[in-house]
């Protein structure tokens, strides 16, 4: 019986202590997919497994997307492999690789090809939502120590009201766009 491979970034396992995330991307017929699987990533011909893949310690700090069109767009899939600490050594040294990353770290295969607008979206959302009420509360600061009717042509409160409404609409715009990436 064959292991349960991810196949979304969701039901990727938690990295364990003392692993590293191991990404390949690629663009590879579905066979080619199978091979993955059965037999590993094969690097032998580049020397060392950072010359077709990156790894990560941190879970957090993991890119599953990159900006390089010949490793982005459509049909491209994230092998993850989660490999000990002790073998990534071993596999980045050219002169004692083994070639072969073994399918038995394979924890998933992602299909990648919509690109990296979901690599990092929940930081995204939470800075433009935090912007948005920084803009609220800052208008309302401004706005409100002008609103008390003590000095009403004062050039402190004119300048007060810029402030206040640019903030406003800064946090309009905010608001905006943190609701249209929750679509």
């Amino acid at each position: 019986m064959s292991k349960k491979v991810a196949l979304t970034l969701s039901e990727l396992p938690q990295l364990k202590e003392g692993y590293a995330r191991v990404v390949h991307l690629t663009k590879v017929p579905e066979e080619r997919l199978q091979a993955i699987r059965e037999n590993g990533i094969n690097y032998e011909e580049q020397g060392m497994l950072s010359s077709t893949a990156c790894w990560w310690g941190n879970e957090k700090e993991v890119k599953y997307f990159t900006d390089d069109p010949r490793f982005s767009g459509p049909g491209t899939k994230a092998i993850v492999m989660d490999v000990p600490f002790e073998e990534i050594k071993l596999h980045n040294d050219p002169t004692k690789s083994p070639g072969v990353v073994p399918p038995q770290y394979l924890v998933g295969v992602i299909d990648v090809s919509k690109g990296r607008k979901h690599e990092k979206i929940g930081e995204l959302e939470s800075n433009v939502g935090v912007v948005s009420v920084v803009g609220f509360l800052g208008s309302l600061f401004f706005i409100g120590s002008s609103a008390t009717g003590n000095a009403i042509a004062n050039l402190s409160n004119t300048t007060s009201n810029f402030i206040g409404a640019g903030l406003f609409l800064f946090g309009i715009v905010g608001a905006l766009f943190y609701f249209k990436s929750k679509k």
